[in-house]
C-alpha cells in the first residue's frame, strides 16, 4: 500500500520529465546516425513502445486516466509505424522481386535477340554460301555448255570442210577421168587417121607400080 501511495503521489510531469530524460541518448543517436525524424527506427519505435507500456501501467496503478490515454495513444502510434514499416518492407520485397523479375526478363530478352542476331547471320552465311555455290555451278555448266557449242561447231566445220574436200576430190576425179577419155578418144582418132593415111599411101605405091 505504502508504494502504491508514493507513485500516486509521483507528478505526472516528472514521469514525462522521467522519459525525456531517459530517451536523451537515443535522440543523439539519431542525430549522429542520420535517423533524426524518422519514427519508424526500430531502437525508437522500441522506446515508444517501452513509454507506452510504463504510461499504460503508472497510469493504471495510479489510476490517472490521462498517462493511460497517453500510453494508449503512443501504443497505437507504434502498432501503426510498425504495420506500416512491415508494409514497406513487404513492399520493398515486392519491389525488388519485380527489379529481379524485370532484369531476368531484360536478360532474357537480351539473350533472345543474341540468339535471334546469331540465327540471321548464320542463315545469312548459308544463303551466302548456296548462292555462291549455284552461281559457280551455273558458271560451270555455262562453261561446259559453252564448250559442247564450241566443240559442235567445230566438228560440223571440220565434217563441212572434210564434205567440200570430198566433193573437190571427186569433181576433179571425174575431170581427170573425162580428159583421160578425151584423150583416150583423141589418140583413138589419131591412130585411126594414121593408119587411114598408111593405108591410102600403100594404095598410091601400089598404083604407081603399075
Amino acid at each position: 500500500m505504502t508504494t502504491t501511495m508514493a507513485i500516486q503521489d509521483l507528478p505526472r510531469s516528472t514521469l514525462r520529465l522521467g522519459v525525456t530524460a531517459t530517451r536523451l541518448p537515443l535522440t543523439a543517436a539519431e542525430a549522429l546516425l542520420g535517423h533524426r525524424g524518422d519514427a519508424e527506427w526500430p531502437p525508437a519505435l522500441a522506446f515508444d513502445a517501452a513509454q507506452a507500456h510504463l504510461k499504460l501501467a503508472v497510469g493504471g496503478v495510479v489510476r490517472d486516466d490521462v498517462l493511460q490515454e497517453e500510453g494508449r495513444l503512443i501504443a497505437a502510434k507504434v502498432d501503426k509505424l510498425r504495420q506500416a514499416a512491415r508494409l514497406e518492407a513487404a513492399a520493398e520485397l515486392r519491389t525488388a522481386a519485380a527489379d529481379d523479375q524485370l532484369a531476368e526478363a531484360r536478360s532474357s530478352a537480351d539473350r533472345r535477340a543474341s540468339q535471334a542476331r546469331s540465327t540471321a547471320r548464320r542463315r545469312k552465311q548459308q544463303a551466302d554460301r548456296a548462292r555462291n555455290d549455284a552461281e559457280r555451278k551455273a558458271a560451270a555448266s555455262a562453261a561446259r555448255k559453252e564448250r559442247l557449242v564450241s566443240d559442235a561447231t567445230d566438228a560440223a566445220a571440220t565434217a563441212v570442210d572434210r564434205a567440200a574436200r570430198g566433193r573437190r576430190r571427186t569433181a576433179l576425179a571425174k575431170e581427170q577421168a573425162a580428159l583421160d577419155k578425151e584423150k583416150a578418144a583423141t589418140a583413138r582418132t589419131n591412130q585411126a587417121a594414121a593408119s587411114d593415111a598408111r593405108i591410102a599411101a600403100s594404095k598410091r605405091a601400089r598404083s604407081t607400080k603399075r
